[in-house]
């Protein structure tokens, strides 16, 4: 029987969940495309007929995550204001803290890979999504810059590698032991940073 477009792309979502699945009980390194089908329910061929390796099939796990939580952030992600940026990190950590399937991944890129050249590749493949986040960052900055809003000492450089240290500092405590409330203190570790590096009115 012919397989339809939705088929298709049916298809697609399945393998991208079941390499999330594997990714995080198992491990990048340890997870095969063959066990990838035997999840997913459908042989190899139809793996290799989406994905050109486990490095395509990862980058595909990325894109489709990311842009699902891109899409629940909504317009918080293209409002460039200092002044709601505790209000949308807040808002971040409660899809986190709601988001099983974020979760997972969370695990992947912070627990669930090791840098080595097997998986260089990988590596490579999150550095690229990770900068997309850190341009929006820099942007976001750059603008409070502008207006005034961050601490004349204080470079772009600065204030965006402290926020990153503080916001993955969080997650990655979070997602290891779920033992404290991220919203709560997330609000408490993030208005001290903002406050930290804005101008004093």
């Amino acid at each position: 029987m012919r397989r339809t477009k939705s088929d298709s792309l049916q298809t697609r979502a399945d393998l991208i969940c079941a390499a999330l699945d594997l990714f995080d009980e198992q491990g990048v390194s340890k997870t095969t495309l063959a066990q990838v089908a035997a999840r997913a329910g459908v042989t190899r061929g139809a793996v290799y007929w989406h994905f050109k390796n486990k490095e395509d099939l990862f980058d595909a796990m990325c894109d489709t995550v990311m842009s699902n939580f891109e899409q629940t952030m909504g317009n918080r992600m293209n409002t460039p204001a200092w002044d709601c940026f505790l209000e949308n990190i807040l808002f971040s950590f409660n899809i986190v803290n709601e988001n099983k399937q974020l979760q997972k991944f969370l695990r992947v890129i912070s627990r669930k890979w090791e840098s080595t050249p097997d998986n260089a590749g990988i590596y490579k493949i999150w550095e690229k999504h990770a900068a997309l986040g850190e341009e929006r960052l820099l942007l976001l900055l750059q603008i409070a810059q502008k207006n005034g809003k961050l601490a004349e000492h204080i470079s772009v450089n600065e204030a965006m590698h402290t926020i990153r240290a503080v916001h993955w500092g969080l997650i990655i405590s979070w997602i290891t032991q779920q033992d404290f409330d991220l919203i709560q203190v997330g609000k408490i570790a993030f208005s001290g940073c903002l406050n930290a590096l804005s101008k004093v009115k």
